[in-house]
């Protein structure tokens, strides 16, 4: 066997092995409740575990090993994200809001990137997907929620009050600025985690807080 026969079969292995790690963690995800699959660079799905594949209410499953989520923004940032994969690489990991109109139910989507190339022939993991429900009161870190989503450390503040069920009124009596200052702060917010809503921010808090590997 010559040295290019060695070294492909060497990536072979090393990715095998890469995938089969990358397939465990999306199983253990299940052991702590949480719906995840993984990804390739193109948003087909490698694997998935038993709660994401039992997911309808915010996941189609689609031809061809893809999905996609009910709520349509969410569907959007989704697309978005494997429309450029190498920004997404770099970026780190995104979490947006997916909400049920019909119902009000809100989860939150994270889409972690797990450090391959993703688009090697051996090597194709790229993303874990996972989704969280708002529930419980753990708080989340700041410091993640500002990395996150880009966020200036006074709207991280409003973000992670949010959070924890506070108003502008509240945070504005709190921090003593004006209750004008925290809604322009709020919106703030909005725009960059591209919610509408103080409970979709919320949601989107908690659902980071949830989340072990960030």
């Amino acid at each position: 066997m010559d040295a290019r026969c060695r070294k492909a079969l060497s990536e072979i292995l090393a990715a095998r092995r890469r995938l089969e790690r990358l397939r465990g963690a999306v199983e253990a995800l299940e052991l702590i409740g949480l719906p995840a699959a993984l990804l390739d660079a193109t948003g087909a799905v490698l694997a998935a575990n038993a709660r994401m594949k039992a997911q309808t209410a915010h996941v189609a499953w689609l031809p061809e090993r893809r999905l996609a989520l009910i709520d349509r923004s969410a569907t959007v940032r989704l697309s978005q994200a494997f429309k450029a994969p190498d920004k997404l690489a770099s970026a780190g990991p995104q979490s947006f809001p997916s909400r049920i109109a019909a119902t009000g139910e809100v989860l939150v989507v994270h889409l972690v990137p797990v450090g391959g190339r993703g688009r090697e022939a051996f090597d194709t993991a790229f993303a874990i997907l996972a989704l969280t429900p708002v529930a419980g009161s753990a708080a989340a870190n700041p410091a993640i929620i500002r990395d996150l989503f880009n966020l200036t450390p006074a709207e991280t503040r409003v973000a992670c009050q949010v959070g924890k069920g506070l108003g502008p009124v509240e945070i504005a009596a709190e921090h003593g600025i004006s209750a004008e200052t925290v809604r322009a702060q709020l919106k703030s917010v909005f725009a960059k985690t591209r919610t509408a809503r103080q409970s979709e921010v919320a949601a989107l808090v908690a659902g980071v807080a949830r989340l072990p590997f960030v």
